[in-house]
């Protein structure tokens, strides 16, 4: 799957239903995975999708890279995942670069409702042609965690260098460190993980609630930033051009 290009898989048989990946960063590709190198983990307990047991259909809102995402693209992210919701679709799977990946995650899990299908956000260390990379293994859990419903709500599935496939949930998930690609957890709260071979929830709840605080438009100190594992302040003047 790259960039904005539609493809239609035809499923094996009725009651597969359609995953939906919306890019939002730089052409996301599907590629050979290169699991014999000394750099990838001996084993890994989520296998690589090949796309024949699924349909993606694709849409993108708008292409940019993550760090330069302000309010004007949240609007049409929310808009594009609401659309997908609203066909029926069995999951949402949003690419998304992994600068600002905190950040996009929160701002959904506040406008999205908690009992809509899963909405995964998915990113990628490295380019995918780079052995480090990442960005195949988010996919493919993104895919599995939607194929066997595993929750509903915005999450963030990510392997860090220790290799253990981790869920997070989309509105409880610290900042970067500074030089690192590693996702934390306010509080180390997860919703899952795939550490035994399979999804195993966390059992714990997001300790950051999940609260819109409507503020008026006329106020002078309305927030305009969605921070991570914070109340978020969303405001209407945030869906108008204007801004």
């Amino acid at each position: 799957l790259v960039g904005t290009e539609e493809v239609a898989l035809e499923p094996p048989n009725n009651d597969d239903a359609e995953l939906v990946v919306l890019p939002t960063d730089e052409p996301f590709e599907l590629c050979d995975p290169k699991l014999d190198n000394d750099d990838s983990p001996d084993t890994d307990p989520i296998s690589l999708p090949n796309g024949d047991d699924v349909e993606f259909i694709t849409d993108s809102p708008y292409e940019i890279l993550s760090e330069n995402i302000t309010c004007r693209e949240y609007p049409l992210l929310a808009e594009a995942v609401k659309k997908m919701i609203d066909r029926g679709v069995k999951g949402v799977i949003v690419t998304h670069g992994s600068d600002t990946l905190q950040y996009s995650a929160a701002f959904l899990s506040y406008v999205i409702p908690q009992g809509s299908v899963p909405v995964m956000l998915v990113a990628s260390n490295y380019v995918l042609e780079d052995v480090r990379a990442n960005g195949l293994y988010n996919f493919a859990c993104a895919v599995n965690f939607i194929k066997n419903s595993c929750g509903r709500g915005v999450y963030v599935p990510y392997r860090n260098r220790d290799g253990v496939m981790r869920v997070y949930y989309g509105n409880n998930i610290l900042p970067h460190d500074t030089g690192s690609d590693e996702l934390r957890a306010l509080k180390g709260v997860i919703y899952g993980d795939y550490g035994e071979g399979c999804f195993v929830p966390s059992g714990v709840p997001c300790p950051t609630p999940v609260t819109l605080y409507d503020t008026p438009e006329n106020s002078a100190t309305a927030s305009s930033t969605v921070f991570p594992v914070t109340d978020a302040y969303i405001v209407r003047r945030l869906f108008t051009p204007s801004l």
